[in-house]
C-alpha cells in the first residue's frame, strides 16, 4: 500500500510538474481527448492566439470548431491521429471568437490514461505582415528604381552590380553587356577625373551635383549630373550613382555662351554705331561707338529714349 501510496504521489508530482511547463510555455499549447475531442488543457498563448477566455477554449471541441475546418486543421489532427505521427502546419484564419491568425502548428497524439491530441501553436501573424511589408517595399523600390527618369545603379571597384534599364539606355550598352560585365570607368573620358571622384568619396562618403563628361558605348558624348554615396550593398562596401542626363541642356548652354561672346566681340569692336533698347524706346546698351560718336558716358543712355537725351 506504501509503495501504491508513493506511485500515486510521484505520478501527481509528475503531473504537476507538466501542467507546469504547459502553463509557463511562451508557445500556445492545447491538449485534447483524442477519441471524444474535449479540451483537457490549455495555456494562456494559446488562449490569446483564439481571441477567447480560458473557459471558453476549454468549452470547444476540436471535431466541432468551424475555424479547425475551414483551416484544414481538423484534417490535420484527424491525420494525426490516425497515423500516430506528427504534423506541421501552418494555419491562416478566423477563430469562433472572430480573431484572426495565422499560427506555426504542430499536431501530434501522445498516450497517457488514453490518446490525446497536442496541439502547439507559435502566432507568426505579426512575422507574416512584416514579410509582406517588406516584400511590398521592395515592390515599391523596385518600381520607383526601374521608373526614374534618371540612371541609378550600383557598383563595386567600378564594375555595375545593379542598374536600371535608364542607367544601360544611357549609355547605350547592349543587353548581353549589362550586369557585371560593364565597369564605369570606361565610361570615363580622363580616368583622373574618376580618380579625383574616388578621393572625394574616400573623403566625405558622398559626391553631390558633380558634372562628368563622359563617352557612351558607340563614343558619342555624354554629359551628366552625378550623384554619388558609398553605402553597403549585400554585405559589402559598394558605390550608389545616380546619373542626370544633362548632354543637350549643356551642349545648348555652351552653345548659347559662345553665340554671346561671338556678339559681345563684335559689338564692342564695330566701327558702326550700335545699341539696344527695350519695348519702350529706352537704351539697353550703346557700344563705344556710340558715346565716342555724342561724346556721352554710357550711364546717359542707359534707361533713357532719345526724345529724353
Amino acid at each position: 500500500l506504501t509503495l501504491l501510496q508513493q506511485s500515486k504521489s510521484e505520478l501527481d508530482q509528475t503531473k504537476l510538474f507538466s501542467t507546469n511547463i504547459i502553463e509557463n510555455s511562451p508557445v500556445g499549447v492545447a491538449v485534447y481527448d483524442a477519441s471524444t475531442g474535449e479540451c483537457a488543457l490549455v495555456n494562456d498563448p494559446m488562449v490569446k492566439i483564439f481571441g477567447a477566455s480560458k473557459d471558453q477554449v476549454m468549452a470547444q471541441n476540436f471535431r466541432q470548431i468551424v475555424s479547425w475546418r475551414e483551416s484544414g486543421l481538423l484534417d490535420v489532427a484527424k491525420l494525426a491521429i490516425a497515423s500516430r505521427t506528427t504534423r506541421h502546419f501552418t494555419v491562416t484564419g478566423t477563430s469562433s471568437f472572430g480573431s484572426d491568425f495565422v499560427i506555426d502548428t504542430l499536431v501530434s497524439v501522445f498516450s497517457g490514461d488514453k490518446d490525446y491530441l497536442l496541439v502547439l501553436a507559435t502566432d507568426i501573424s505579426e512575422h507574416r505582415a512584416m514579410e509582406a511589408n517588406l516584400k511590398q517595399t521592395e515592390e515599391n523600390y523596385r518600381n520607383l528604381f526601374e521608373l526614374a527618369p534618371v540612371g541609378i545603379g550600383v557598383s563595386r571597384r567600378g564594375t555595375i552590380l545593379s542598374a536600371n534599364q535608364r542607367l544601360f539606355d544611357m549609355f547605350k550598352v547592349p543587353e548581353e553587356e549589362q550586369l557585371g560585365r560593364i565597369n564605369i570607368g570606361h565610361f570615363f573620358k580622363d580616368p583622373t577625373k574618376r580618380a579625383e571622384i574616388l578621393s572625394k568619396l574616400a573623403e566625405s562618403g558622398h559626391v553631390l551635383d558633380e558634372v562628368l563628361d563622359l563617352r557612351r558605348m558607340d563614343g558619342s558624348e555624354l554629359i551628366v549630373e552625378a550623384h554619388i554615396k558609398e553605402i553597403s550593398y549585400k554585405g559589402k562596401k559598394s558605390i550608389l550613382f545616380s546619373l542626370e542626363d544633362v548632354t543637350e541642356k549643356t551642349l545648348v548652354t555652351r552653345a548659347l555662351k559662345e553665340s554671346e561672346e561671338r556678339f559681345r566681340a563684335l559689338f564692342e569692336s564695330s566701327k558702326d554705331m550700335i545699341f539696344l533698347m527695350d519695348k519702350d524706346l529706352r537704351y539697353v546698351e550703346v557700344n563705344p561707338v556710340m558715346t565716342r560718336i555724342f561724346d556721352r558716358p554710357e550711364s546717359d543712355f542707359i534707361g533713357r529714349t532719345s526724345q529724353e537725351l
